[in-house]
């Protein structure tokens, strides 16, 4: 399942979103949105993930992410040195909502040894997150083997999503299409990708479609 990534106001993007895909990921934290576009948003047959960083001085934020659990939005994702006092408020609201709860981890340097990246998904998992997302910058080939050995934990089958950031990380997102990942971010277009290696929605697809053809 492709879940658009969408963090730069485009009304005509927004609604081709719309109306193809069943999944969006709206990026509060790369731009502004009113509560009734946002739930404009939520109000359409698709998905929705709310991604922002939240620190407990920003009350609009808190507000906006309160406003899209409350009206329905399908997920949220925290990144993971988001206070604890805020992940508790916000698991709390999600439950009752029937929203879930992304724990995520950005790293736009390098990828951690894969003890560090463990250790990670042990705090993280300390949330009970629906979710854990490891996305980190990959330097070197086997940054990409560290970050999908992540898919082996048979306790994580369908709630890990590693994806490797960078042109050498792009083959981990093409993987995660058959390895086991809830979904796969990708763009709408080429100018519109919110992450370094990110595809559009119509390359990944193009090369998706070219391996499953060969099974």
């Amino acid at each position: 399942m492709f879940c658009v990534s969408y963090g730069k106001e485009d009304p005509i993007i927004l609604k081709d979103i719309l109306n193809k895909y069943s999944m969006i990921e709206i990026r509060l934290d790369l731009m502004r949105i009113s509560k009734m576009d946002l739930l404009k948003i939520i109000n359409s047959q698709t998905k929705v993930i709310l991604k922002d960083m939240i620190k407990l001085s920003d009350i609009e934020k808190i507000e906006m992410m309160t406003f899209g659990i409350e009206n329905g939005a399908k997920f949220i994702d925290l990144d993971f040195r988001t206070h604890i006092d805020l992940v508790s408020k916000f698991k709390f609201l999600a439950k009752k909502n029937d929203c879930n709860l992304i724990i995520s981890y950005h790293n736009e340097e390098e990828t951690p040894d894969i003890d560090e990246l463990e250790e990670i998904i042990e705090s993280a998992e300390e949330f009970s997150p629906d979710y854990i997302k490891i996305a980190c910058k990959v330097n070197f080939e086997e940054d990409n083997a560290k970050l999908l050995s992540l898919y082996s934990r048979k306790d994580l089958y369908k709630r890990i999503i590693p994806i490797g950031m960078g042109t050498l990380g792009r083959i981990t997102r093409v993987a995660s299409e058959f390895v086991g990942a809830p979904f796969t971010y990708v763009s709408w277009n080429k100018e519109s990708m919110t992450a370094e290696g990110q595809f559009d929605h119509k390359s990944l697809k193009k090369i998706i479609d070219l391996i499953e053809d060969e099974y």
